[in-house]
């Protein structure tokens, strides 16, 4: 953490103030929070061992202060650079200074330097060289000098120049004020803001939108919307689609408003512009006075308007040339500001979608790193695949690889029995129960297939019958389809077009019907005499030639005929042949393995199977770290050893790929890496500081991104684990090359020593707690090396539900009910926020039919995707089911994805089913769940369960008021508002960073991951317990307030209480009530009163019997 360090730099207090107000922390809290990062302490390390110095204060909430702070020294560090380079080029008074040192908003900073940066001129350029700039500064600054401007302007006519006539010389000069106008700070932001405030956006599409491209777009064909409303998803899909030419985008604008209110503004606070080029810049607050106000600031109200534009409904800005001022204006609005700030307002939606996006895929990145691993089990990873064919690896508890196969179950080679039969061997071989798919190509297939693996798994009689699996021919292979297929599409074009043979192109002989041409043989055919014995003529030898030929070539076509029809017959017999031999090798195969399969033992009785998402898989496989690691294996085994790490554990196996290619495919538009990156990087480290790590079995490639470690640190403790032995004790990591105490520090309390010397060692104890942890371990009567059994922990967690904790704080000397609860948490449950921070994964051992579904059945599915109008989830059946956006969650939900994600495991019931149609409709609202009653005002969160299963993980300002309760002597916090609303059955908290994924959750001084304990004394009140309801008959009581210091009453004179003196003040017209009533009144009223502060004096009490009052 030291790049934070040297980032940050001082910070001051409004820059605190004002975080304190964004976050509503209380300031000294987040003052706290900052030093410690100045100090160069990871936000895991403070939410976790620091909890005391920050109130509770969550990881989630410390990295959002870690952020604001870099972008507070980013802006620090511009304006810096600014002064330097006004200081540098002779431009900064003390009066500029003092207003750049007065700006917090970086627009306006840049909007303030941008008339005094040099930069190259492009609209008033040429007007420059003209020589037009000096004329236009005296109109600009009203010089008396050229007060007549019929006269002045004829003779600025210069041909030679380009300035032909009066209104070339007028253009010159508006384009001039034009520049200026739109460098001033005040009229940049009127535009800017009329932009904001009152554009649309309009988008349509383009004549690329044809032959069903782009209709996924169809919703933005003909879209407006304001640009204070756009959505950050749906301007990723409009700018995807204007990348891609199917839309255009356009912003809808009234520029002539635009163009009144930066009068207005230029009025409002007056600016004066000089040249950038001119030694001596005015004020910036300064407007260019005339002669008849050398000194005075324009003002509106004191200022009459010009009797000509009294009737026009413009901004009341007096200018001597006001029209001049007003076409320039224009000019600056529509030609430098338009385009300048569109582009800007593209870039600040471009930045807020990507900010937006990068959130999603961050969370859906953090469900994946915490999923619930399955263990150290034995597991089949399959990476399914059509006509690659299936990858199979089996890897041990270790995750190491030790069998490894390939079956082609699927078309085109649809050697389906002989993949069971092999899937079989393997699991009968290896004793394998759990069985790793990969979701990507083929899965659905390959799903089917698993669920007829099971079913004979069960009833083994398939290995005693002779089932013959008839294989596609070569060409049905080749062609991906089965012999009929193949067969049908041969038979369709030979019924259109019969084979042709090619012959020689000879002319076709006359045949009649008695001597058919097939016949007729050259001998045969007779010769050709005249009738008188004389030479035959020409004609006659030409027609005889032809006969002759036209013999010759039907002789030629049925010899080539008999040949193709011969070879055919060999062709086809060959193919036979090839069959049968294939057909034959294949079911001595499948009579091999089966005879093989009889030879081992049973298989396993629950044998099931998951879906494991395969993003990033093929770049492990095709990675350094994942040739290293298996290289003797071929890129699909690689892969498929992968999925199956992913589920043994998932944190584990997903560090070691880049996470933005985990991320990738998952959104339909790109997002900025520069805030991916970092959103992405920041959930890898939350979620690996979270659990911690073994440091006797944790790789360099997990290790790093522990707090307080790096890369090069890392590899060198797994060397000196190596040279030297497993460590004993967490001191030992003192004698590691490059550990120093700081960082030892930061990274001790997340490295866990098992069956080492120290018992302390293998929990999230910090080394500095190890003191207080004895202490309290001394009160209860338990010794530290008799307290690692589980008998003493029962016994410590009986003695601390009977123990009285304030009396437990006086003795340990603790600084608060909640550190203590945190240390006897830790003390029960050693890192049991492992088992309390995960989910999933869901698990199958058939496929359920339409059937056997019914209305309000409740499953577990996973979300198998997520589109604009809910999300699919898979439940097991044939086809997946949909959950409208209105069943996702009883609260509004503005857009799915920011609700679900692709892989979360969620609980689902059935509320319609179409049989017919094989349709199925889900909810995530628990319909059997009871409506939650509550009252104005009152929190919507639920009471809490008094053994909740999940332990409570708010921090430490959330519960601030359950200590007040208590009479504890805590650190006062703020009080946080009421949580949200229960999530409802069958939402994760993906995205909580109090919950598993982040260890915000972390535990206080006592290094626990909890904020508060899981457990309950007797002598605790229960979180969330309310007071007993009132009795309904009961009159209603009226509620008085009553201060700690009574109230005094005022005197009143003789004449205030006759009503000749007027009343001055609430209190007196109180007293005069009170004196004027008649005396049964003023007793009946003391009686209430009197009642009412006796109930206000006693608080009610729950069941319990502890005060709670409202």
């Amino acid at each position: 953490m030291q790049t934070v360090q040297i980032a940050l730099g001082a910070i001051g207090a409004n820059e605190i103030s004002r975080i304190a107000q964004n976050f509503q922390l209380r300031k000294n809290n987040v003052e706290s929070a900052i030093n410690l990062l100045l100090e160069g302490k990871s936000p895991s390390f403070i939410a976790r061992y620091r909890r005391a110095k920050t109130a509770g204060m969550n990881e989630a909430v410390i990295r959002a202060i870690r952020d604001r702070l870099f972008k507070i020294k980013t802006f620090h560090d511009r304006r810096e650079m600014i002064l330097k380079a006004l200081e540098t080029q002779g431009k900064l008074t003390e009066e500029l200074r003092l207003q750049i040192l007065a700006i917090e908003s970086p627009k306006r900073l840049e909007d303030l330097y941008l008339p005094l940066k040099p930069r190259k001129s492009i609209l008033a350029a040429p007007a420059r060289e003209k020589g037009l700039e000096p004329f236009a500064e005296a109109l600009w600054t009203e010089d008396p000098s050229i007060a007549n401007l019929d006269e002045i302007l004829p003779t600025m006519i210069n041909p030679e120049k380009g300035l032909e006539t009066i209104e070339k010389i007028t253009e010159g000069v508006v384009q001039i004020l034009a520049e200026k106008l739109s460098e001033i700070p005040d009229v940049r932001a009127s535009v800017r803001n009329d932009l904001w405030d009152f554009g649309n956006l309009r988008v349509s599409k383009t004549n690329k939108v044809r032959d069903k491209h782009g209709l996924e777009l169809k919703e933005f064909f003909s879209y407006v919307e304001p640009l204070r409303n756009v959505q950050a998803r749906k301007y990723l899909q409009i700018g995807k689609g204007e990348k891609n030419g199917f839309l255009n985008v356009l912003f809808d604008w009234d520029l002539e408003q635009a163009k009144k209110n930066a009068l207005e503004a230029l009025v409002a606070k007056p600016v004066s512009q000089s040249s950038p080029n001119s030694e001596q810049p005015a004020a910036i607050d300064e407007l260019p006075t005339s002669e008849d106000q050398p000194s005075e600031k324009v003002a509106a109200p004191e200022v009459a308007p010009a009797p000509e534009v009294k009737a026009e409904p413009v901004p009341a800005y007096t200018h001597k040339y006001v029209e001049l001022i007003k076409k320039a204006m224009s000019v600056a609005v529509d030609q430098i500001l338009k385009p300048v700030l569109e582009r800007e307002c593209v870039r600040d939606l471009g930045e807020r979608a990507s900010e937006h996006a990068a959130g999603l895929l961050a969370r859906f990145y953090h469900n994946r790193l915490v999923a619930n691993p399955a263990g150290p089990i034995k597991i089949l990873a399959i990476d399914p695949g059509f006509r690659n064919g299936c990858k199979i690896a089996v890897i041990n508890e270790e995750g190491k690889l030790i069998d490894h196969a390939i079956i082609f179950p699927h078309q085109p080679q649809g050697k389906k029995e002989l993949s069971l039969l092999v899937l079989e061997e393997l699991i009968r071989k290896h004793q394998i129960s759990t069985i790793a798919l990969d979701n990507g190509n083929a899965s659905k297939a390959t799903e089917a297939l698993l669920y007829e693996l099971i079913i004979r798994l069960k009833d083994p009689k398939h290995l005693d019958e002779d089932n013959k699996e008839i294989l596609p021919t070569e060409e049905a292979s080749e062609k991906g389809g089965t012999d009929e297929t193949v067969a049908e599409s041969a038979e369709a074009p030979a019924a259109e077009a019969p084979a042709q043979i090619s012959t020689p192109v000879v002319p076709e002989p006359v045949v009649s019907a008695e001597a058919p041409a097939a016949e007729v043989s050259p001998a045969e055919v007779p010769s050709v005499t005249a009738a008188d014995g004389a030479e035959p003529t020409a004609e006659a030898l030409a027609a005889a030639k032809k006969a002759e030929l036209a013999a010759l070539a039907v002789i030629k076509r049925a010899e080539m005929e008999a040949q193709a029809a011969k070879k055919k017959e060999e062709i086809e017999a060959q193919k036979k042949l090839e069959k049968e031999r294939r057909q034959a090798e294949y079911q001595k195969l499948v009579n091999d393995t089966k005879a093989n399969i009889k030879t081992l033992p049973e298989a396993p009785v629950d044998v099931k199977f998951a879906t494991v998402i395969e993003a990033g898989s093929s770049e492990y496989a095709s990675s350094i770290l994942g040739k290293e690691e298996l290289a003797d294996s071929d890129v699909g085994v690689r892969t498929a050893v992968s999925i199956g790490r992913r589920l043994q554990n998932p944190l584990k196996e997903l560090i070691k790929i880049d996470p933005v290619h985990i991320v990738s495919g998952l959104v339909e538009f790109e997002v900025q890496h520069r805030y991916l990156r970092p959103a992405l990087d920041n959930v890898l480290e939350s979620c690996v500081n979270v659990g911690g790590a073994d440091l006797n079995k944790c790789e360099a490639s997990f290790l790093r991104h522990l707090s307080g470690l790096n890369q090069l640190l890392a590899q060198e403790i797994v060397e000196h684990r190596k040279k030297n032995g497993p460590f004993k004790n967490r001191a030992q990591l003192l004698e590691v090359q490059g550990m120093t105490p700081e960082k030892f520090e930061l990274c001790a309390g997340f490295l866990q020593v098992h069956d080492g010397d120290e018992p302390f060692d293998a929990t999230n104890f910090h080394p500095e707690d190890y003191e207080m942890a004895k202490k309290i371990l001394d009160a209860f009567g338990i010794t530290k090396d008799d307290w690692k059994t589980p008998e003493k922990k029962n016994e410590l967690l009986q003695k601390a539900m009977d123990a009285n904790l304030k009396d437990m704080i006086a003795t340990t000397g603790i600084d608060s009910v909640t550190s203590l609860k945190d240390f006897l948490d830790e003390l029960i449950h050693p890192l049991s926020q492992e088992q309390g921070r995960r989910f999933g994964p869901v698990y199958r051992t058939r496929q359920l039919d339409f059937e056997e579904l019914q209305l309000g059945q409740e499953l577990p599915g996973v979300v198998q995707n997520v589109v604009e109008f809910g999300c699919f989830v898979d439940v097991g059946a044939k086809e997946s089911g949909l959950v409208h956006i209105s069943q996702i969650s009883a609260r509004y939900v503005r857009s799915p994805y920011e609700s679900v994600s692709v892989g979360d495991i969620v609980t689902v019931w059935v509320i319609a089913l179409d049989k017919e149609k094989s349709r199925l409709s889900l909810t995530m609202i628990n319909p059997n769940r009871e409506p939650e009653r509550q009252g104005p005002g009152r929190s919507s969160r639920p009471p809490a369960r008094e053994h909740s299963r999940r332990p409570d993980r708010r921090p430490e300002s959330a519960s601030q008021n359950e200590e007040a309760n208590q009479g504890s002597d805590s650190q006062g916090a703020p009080s946080r508002p009421p949580r949200s609303p229960e999530r409802p059955a069958g939402r994760f908290p993906s995205a909580r960073p109090n919950s598993g994924g982040s260890s915000s959750g972390g535990g206080g001084s006592a290094g626990s991951s909890r904020s508060s304990s899981s457990f309950r004394p007797r002598d605790d009140k229960p979180r969330g317990a309310r007071p007993p309801r009132l009795d309904p008959n009961r009159p209603p009581q009226i509620r008085t307030f009553s201060s700690q210091k009574p109230i005094e009453k005022p005197n009143l004179s003789q004449s205030a209480l006759s009503g000749d003196s007027p009343l001055g003040t609430f209190a007196e017209l109180a007293v005069f009530w009170e004196k004027s009533a008649p005396s049964d009144t003023s007793d009946s009223k003391k009686g209430v009163d009197s009642q009412n502060q006796a109930g206000q004096s006693t608080p009610q009490k729950d069941q319990e019997g502890n005060g709670n009052p409202e």
